[in-house]
């Protein structure tokens, strides 16, 4: 396997495997192991985000804030991991936020901790937020009105997704008192959208069950 600049229209860089030898057809090929570390999940987030006071009091806050209603009208793994991204977003724009910092270098789950902050960082600002999506979130409305009459069955979804990110940034602005463009946030939960993988993850051999955890996997943009 090999990444290398990719001819495609839009270049970028790709992922290559050249096959140089005979393999018997039962035996699988595995082209690419990706550590648990490079996957943006809520397990991950949980992990990590539990040495940062600002994820315990924004979820506490989240879960129980009356006006937002979240558990009983938004409660889904991907708004609560868009929840998490936006917490991330919220603090990348902010030069001065102190919010990620760590002082204590010398332990390893803290150092790893920041590690995975930064690196959640650097992909919503150079990958999520400057990757052009084309959804009916961020249509005119001209376009809009267009695809409402195409498709007036799914005008309840993406009504249903406006009100979550609409309440989403009201949210942030009232109970956490960080301001969030609500542009930005269609943008993120666009791009989210159209990255986001179902990995089954099994949970135990003996009885083959496996669980399905919504994910982003930076290396595969």
């Amino acid at each position: 396997v090999v990444v290398k600049p990719t001819n495609y229209e839009g270049g970028g860089l790709g992922v290559f495997y050249k096959h140089t030898a005979v393999l018997p057809d039962t035996e699988h090929i595995e082209l690419m192991r990706i550590k648990r570390k490079f996957v943006l999940n809520l397990p991950e987030f949980q992990e990590h985000g539990q040495f940062f006071p600002l994820f315990s009091t924004a979820m506490g806050e989240l879960m129980s804030d009356p006006t937002f209603d979240f558990v009983s009208k938004y409660a889904t793994e991907k708004n609560i991991l868009m929840f998490c991204l936006t917490i991330f977003l919220s603090q990348s724009k902010n030069p001065h936020s102190e919010a990620f910092c760590i002082d204590d270098t010398e332990r390893v789950d803290l150092k790893l901790a920041k590690e995975y902050v930064d690196f959640v960082q650097k992909y919503i600002g150079l990958v999520l937020m400057e990757t052009t999506v084309t959804t009916p979130l961020l249509y005119t409305e001209k376009k809009l009105e267009q695809y409402k009459s195409l498709f007036p069955f799914l005008s309840d979804v993406l009504e249903h997704q406006h009100s979550f990110l609409q309440k989403l940034q009201a949210f942030f602005e009232s109970a956490l008192h960080i301001n969030i463009d609500l542009k930005d946030l269609y943008q993120l939960y666009s791009a989210f959208g159209s990255r986001s993988l179902q990995i089954p993850e099994e949970i135990s051999s003996v009885t083959e069950e496996f669980q399905v955890s919504e994910s982003l996997v930076p290396v595969l943009d």
